[in-house]
């Protein structure tokens, strides 16, 4: 994903590899070496020791929309270069993940496909796909599983791979709390689960808050403030407001690192 040597695979792909070579467009085979990598998006940052690569065109912040078309470059069953395509299905599978949003495309992936680039119609990077994710759905329903792909979004792929090539590893923050939204209609975020010797726990949250914001700002959507929270350096203290059977209270939580 670099000029200088910088790829980003799939972890599932390498987790096990004593030796890792990278194909290059001119035929080259070069050794590659593990940076780090993320378990929880089952990313991973490799280098090798080559400069002045062109790697795929990528934009600032792509704007992946519902219906877009899309294409899925992979190597499946080791045939060789194949190119699939699709559309984009959704944007949000939370059954997959708690902690992010996936692409889902009905673009064919298969084993060797995993790592690939998800790229629109203009060849421009939108995703990193996942073939291992298809699988785990596949697996817990018993079913096989057909027009249904998943790839990790380009922009949180980038902020990943930033993170791992400067620390060697991706550092989350966490309170243990799980919540869901208030209603349609109704701000806030109910709160459905806290965790014995959480965070969350210690700083007083309880089952059935209506969590009203985040350090001040308005918690309107469960994905964006976890999302804060994880951005959110271990050690720090965030302050929720909260509504509790009509009276609105304010706790202090320190962030632990996500386990």
């Amino acid at each position: 994903m670099t000029s200088t040597g910088y790829i980003l695979t799939c972890y599932h792909v390498i987790a096990n590899a004593k030796l890792i070579l990278v194909g290059l467009q001119d035929g080259r085979l070069e050794e590659a070496h593990i940076i780090g990598y993320d378990p929880i998006t089952d990313l991973a940052v490799l280098n090798i020791s080559v400069e002045n690569l062109h790697p795929v065109p990528q934009l600032d912040d792509p704007k992946t929309l519902v219906g877009d078309v899309v294409l899925a470059l992979g190597n499946p069953y080791n045939l060789g270069q194949t190119v699939t395509k699709g559309i984009v299905s959704r944007i949000s599978n939370n059954e997959l993940n708690n902690y992010f949003d996936y692409i889902q495309t009905d673009a064919a992936l298969n084993e060797g496909n995993s790592g690939g680039a998800l790229v629109d119609s203009e060849g421009f990077l939108i995703g990193i796909n996942n073939a291992n994710f298809k699988t785990r759905i596949s697996r817990s329903r018993v079913e096989s599983v057909d027009g249904v792909s998943f790839a990790v979004p380009y922009n949180l792929a980038k902020k990943v791979m930033g993170e791992i090539i400067a620390t060697g590893k991706v550092t989350r923050g966490a309170l243990g709390f799980v919540g869901q939204q208030s209603g349609p209609s109704s701000a806030g975020i109910m709160v459905t689960a806290v965790g014995q010797g959480s965070p969350a726990e210690q700083g007083g949250l309880q089952i059935r808050d209506l969590i009203l914001s985040v350090n001040d700002i308005s918690a309107n959507s469960i994905r964006d403030t976890l999302d804060y929270i994880a951005d959110t350096v271990p050690g720090d203290t965030v302050t929720f407001e909260v509504n509790r059977d009509g009276t609105v209270l304010k706790l202090d939580m320190l962030v632990a690192e996500l386990q």
